[in-house]
């Protein structure tokens, strides 16, 4: 009975050692991102281009009311996504925007604050890869995420979310408008 208990603890000391704080330079610099912060290249993976709009701005699909699924996506000097829009055509509701988030963003990333406001829903996240990836910027860090519902339906509904826009901000800085 000792030798199991003592064989179960080993294994359970290795996979906690293996599993906190033994991520790669890479991962940390942030070379895994898809969404938010990522490369212009890493961005791009696995999305399919519009080929009738420029500058590596917009990926399909299109949406049930021609917009791109990821739309304004812009770049800095280094050609890292700092920028950009996702539609949804039909809507979501909360949950599956909060998914959305939950993949665009880097995992590290943390909710700081929740603002709602008549036109839209933002919150503003943190993360410590994104400070590192975009330090060289001397910032802004934080992550703004704005929900929206469709222009014709106000006020901002969690049942009815058209919009999510990812966007560099100050910390604290909640004077976007929406």
């Amino acid at each position: 009975m000792k030798l199991v208990a003592i064989t179960l603890l080993a294994g359970l000391a290795v996979a906690v050692s293996t599993a906190c704080g033994s991520s790669s330079t890479s991962e940390a610099t942030g070379a895994h991102l898809t969404g938010y912060g990522a490369t212009k290249d890493e961005f791009a993976k696995g999305k399919t281009p519009d080929k009738d709009k420029e500058d590596d701005c917009c990926f399909l699909p299109k949406q049930a009311d021609g917009s791109d699924r990821w739309y304004a996506v812009m770049y800095d000097e280094n050609d890292r996504v700092y920028t950009y829009g996702m539609s949804f055509v039909p809507t979501i509701v909360i949950a599956g925007a909060q998914n959305v988030i939950i993949g665009e963003l880097p995992p590290d990333a943390k909710l700081v604050a929740t603002l709602k406001r008549r036109t839209c829903k933002i919150m503003e996240y943190r993360s410590a890869t994104i400070r590192q990836v975009f330090d060289e910027t001397g910032g802004p860090w934080d992550i703004l995420v704005s929900l929206t519902s469709s222009e014709t339906i106000a006020p901002y509904t969690d049942f009815k979310i058209t919009d999510i826009s990812f966007s560099n901000v100050k910390a604290g800085d909640h004077s976007v408008q929406c």
